[in-house]
């Protein structure tokens, strides 16, 4: 039993860490798109992002105006070290676009934690 309550617990801050700790403040509009454009680290809990819908673009920069690099599909493991506004900074970790780094919209994205 204390094992379950220290998983839930464990949990609970995982998931308060990730909801406020990994989400940066905004750079300045004059920023480049890349990875310098985005601040702050990555999460330090063990945590695994994926596409949730099919066919998504992955772009140059943070928003429509941006050159599409591709399509991702469903299913599709990034890491997404920081956030802008509603545009995630990721880099692609399976499928086609191993190794590419680039934008997508934080919508098409969906979050899972692993517990040790």
């Amino acid at each position: 039993m204390r094992s379950v309550m220290r998983r839930a617990a464990t949990a609970t801050a995982a998931g308060a860490l990730l909801l406020g700790g990994a989400v940066t403040m905004a750079p300045a509009a004059s920023a480049a798109p890349g990875s310098g454009s985005c601040t702050g680290k990555p999460p330090s809990i063990d945590v695994h992002t994926y596409v949730e819908s099919s066919n998504v673009k992955f772009r140059t920069g943070p928003g429509t105006k941006y050159t599409a690099k591709g399509l991702l599909t469903k299913g599709t493991k990034v890491y997404q070290p920081c956030t802008r506004g509603a545009w995630s900074y990721i880099k692609v970790k399976t499928g086609p676009h191993k190794g590419e780094k680039g934008w997508v919209a934080g919508r098409y994205l969906a979050i899972h934690m692993e517990l040790p």
